[in-house]
């Protein structure tokens, strides 16, 4: 498919430079927004190698096409449930000419191999049940990145944003965690090393963290 034919499928959600023109072009703060996130997460990864990395809701795929840019000799995975998100993916790939990246629609419970590295930005606050979220992420490798919106505070808790306890769709907030909730629940899977990133701008009682696990 062609840019044109996949913008007019459906809106972008990562802004990409392409031909001169970014993709958000109506929303053009976003594309500093994801350099934002980038520079967040790589600075947690800073010296950490992994050989294949596992990017789970990877939408468009530029953190992906990061990930895979920033270590040629790994392999990446970009998954997603969104049929239109992973089109612009594949097309994000063959633009920039990633030859250590790839795409697929997939979610977490298709994946059954082991990673040395996942990655999960902006995903365990908009899945219904976050407990088991962590579960299945924390299974399926190594080391775990997230980037999550944070409630503020010490204490293992989380606030219910409103999503529809009906819903199993990833749609809309859902349960928004402490730090310590998270962390909690990665130790009882193994996890022995964080690494966290606060958002320096924490607006009210939310902000975004980066947080990463190691065994």
């Amino acid at each position: 498919m062609t840019l044109q034919a996949l913008t007019k499928e459906q809106a972008w959600n990562h802004n990409f430079i392409i031909d001169g023109q970014p993709t958000m072009s109506q929303v053009p703060d976003s594309l500093g927004a994801n350099e934002v996130k980038w520079k967040r997460v790589k600075k947690v990864l800073q010296g950490l190698t992994y050989s294949n990395a596992l990017d789970v809701g990877c939408s468009d795929g530029y953190f992906s096409l990061k990930l895979a840019q920033a270590n040629p000799g790994a392999i990446v995975t970009g998954i997603d449930l969104d049929q239109a998100r992973i089109r612009k993916a594949q097309f994000v790939k063959s633009y920039f000419k990633c030859h250590n990246c790839s795409f697929k629609v997939a979610g977490y419970d298709d994946v059954s191999d082991r990673h040395d590295l996942v990655v999960a930005l902006g995903f365990i606050h908009r899945v219904p049940n976050i407990d088991d979220a962590l579960k299945k992420l924390a299974n399926l490798g190594q080391n775990l990145v997230l980037e999550f919106k944070t409630l503020k505070g010490d204490k293992p808790r989380t606030h219910w944003a409103g999503g529809s306890s009906k819903s199993n769709k990833y749609n809309g907030l859902y349960h928004i965690p402490t730090v310590a909730y998270v962390e909690k629940a990665l130790r009882s899977y193994g996890f022995r090393q964080f690494t966290v990133d606060l958002d320096p701008t924490h607006k009210l009682n939310y902000g975004r963290t980066v947080l990463l696990a190691r065994r």
